[in-house]
């Protein structure tokens, strides 16, 4: 298989990513505002609580496909074989998954009486085994990947535009939700067979894989755990009113880390296949280049949350959801230890097997995290909630780097990262002054935006940033490299 250019497959991530956070801007002030804090409350309960069950299916079966199938993707029958085994244990797991889904319904009185709304977001989870996405990052399919997304989301926000209308639509925001995840694996069901014939296989013949994608699952839990336990706890804790605001702060935080992670997805199949093929000096080289990309692009975006906070929990979710402005500048803190601990956990420990070593890093962050949510949401809300997001986002960088100590070097330049913290720190400065002067929501978000990104984009010139210079199109990291980009 010829390499795909990895600049192509940045930016179309990127675009995705983009869409990602662009649509919510649409949708989610509608749903809020629409539905209310009480019924948008419900459904983001219902999709923790799936959550949950969709991660038993998932059994962390995909990184462990990306891993060991770009390594072997040049060759069709070892990978079509190795594809049917992947796709029979993630059947298997998916029906585990719904014992004990519709299990818990039937035992938890106030998960019952919402079952309605549960078994429309529990069906994402045999679609998503079923669309078997993994295939397409094997071969860096990401062109189709995106084309996809934006084609569904927009039906999906035309369709949500038209059919809900009053709190009592919340089953018709469901089942619309499910059609933006249902229909596009749906189509990968046709699109995947230019790569695999997917078929079951014996049990026997998955053996091998068992021990190994355990492990990754148990990561999968412990990140999963930490991650939601926020709005499960405080939905029982709390009222549905407080899970409302804190999910959506906590949306405004995911889509902020799924923009600065695009490139790290686009990035890692290449780095597995390199792994895979023991090109180490390959492996290194791009991820350096990975690393002081997100560095750049991590710190103004993380900077710009935690000062325009306020303004835009207003323009997403209206006046009644800026009690957790004080929430979303503790999480935009915690995206400073959350993405490096994520690139590096993901292009190191994972690719290079040390997956065991994660399990230790993701089980203390996951324990910690949910000690402290059970002292801190009783009494601080959803303030107490991200307090403790950020407090296990920092645990597990900080064992991450312990961990990772001694393996490959990051070879990143203390000029970037020097220039990086000069240029968020002008940046700061500059849209303090714009939002100083100018008290209009919209405006003075736009305008300290453009500001912003401009003040910080000349000092980085200034300071002759190796990351600005590649975007350029003068290939400083280039220089010298052999890296396919």
């Amino acid at each position: 298989m010829q390499n795909k250019s990895l600049h192509t497959n940045i930016f179309l991530n990127i675009v995705k990513q983009l869409c990602i956070l662009i649509f919510p801007l649409v949708t989610v002030p509608y749903a809020s505002r629409t539905l209310l804090q009480e019924k948008y409350g419900m459904i983001s309960f219902g999709s923790s609580i799936v959550s949950y069950f969709s991660l038993i299916a998932s059994l962390g079966i995909s990184t462990y496909a990306i891993r060991e199938g770009c390594a072997i993707r040049e060759n069709k029958k070892e990978f079509n074989n190795f594809a049917c085994q992947i796709f029979t244990i993630n059947i298997l797991s998916t029906s585990i998954s719904y014992i004990l889904f519709f299990v818990t319904i039937m035992w938890n009185v106030k998960l019952f009486n919402m079952r309605s709304l549960l078994f429309i977001q529990g069906l994402s989870i045999l679609f998503t085994t079923i669309g078997t996405d993994w295939v397409n990052t094997v071969y860096e399919e990401f062109l189709y990947i995106t084309l996809r997304f934006v084609i569904f989301q927009c039906i999906a926000v035309l369709l949500m535009l038209v059919f809900v209308k009053e709190p009592e639509d919340y089953l018709i925001y469901a089942y619309i939700n499910l059609f933006a995840t249902a229909g596009p694996n749906v189509l990968n069901m046709l699109y995947c067979k230019k790569f695999v014939h997917i078929k079951l296989v014996k049990v026997r013949k998955i053996k091998d894989h068992i021990a190994p994608v355990l492990v990754l699952f148990a990561n999968t839990i412990a990140t999963t755990i930490y991650i939601n336990s926020d709005i499960t706890i405080l939905g029982f804790v709390q009222d549905n009113s407080a899970v409302g605001i804190y999910s959506l702060v906590g949306k405004i935080y995911t889509m902020a880390k799924q923009l600065v992670s695009a490139f790290i997805v686009a990035i890692t199949p290449r780095l597995a296949s390199y792994i895979g093929n023991q090109d180490l000096k390959k492996y290194t080289e791009l991820l350096s280049i990975g690393f002081e990309y997100l560095i750049t692009l991590l710190v103004p975006i993380a900077l710009g949350i935690a000062i325009l906070s306020r303004k835009l929990i207003i323009i997403i979710g209206g006046e009644a959801y800026v009690k957790g402005s004080t929430a979303l500048v503790m999480l935009s803190i915690a995206m400073l230890f959350a993405i490096p601990a994520f690139f590096i956990s993901s292009s190191m420990l994972i690719l290079m097997r040390k997956e065991r070593l994660f399990l230790y890093v993701t089980i203390a962050g996951a324990v910690i995290n949910i000690s402290a949510n059970f002292f801190a949401i009783p009494n601080y809300s959803y303030n107490g909630a991200a307090f403790t997001t950020l407090l296990a986002e920092a645990v597990v960088l900080f064992m991450t780097l312990i961990f990772t100590k001694g393996t490959v070097r990051l070879r990143c330049s203390k000029r970037s990262i020097i220039s990086v913290m000069v240029a968020g720190f002008i940046m700061g400065i500059c849209c303090q002054i714009v939002l100083y002067w100018n008290k209009s929501l919209y405006s003075s978000v736009i305008m300290s935006v453009c500001v912003g990104v401009l003040a910080y984009v000349v000092i980085l010139w200034l300071f002759k940033n190796r990351v600005l210079l590649d975007l350029v199109g003068k290939n400083d990291f280039k220089k010298g490299k052999s890296v396919d980009v």
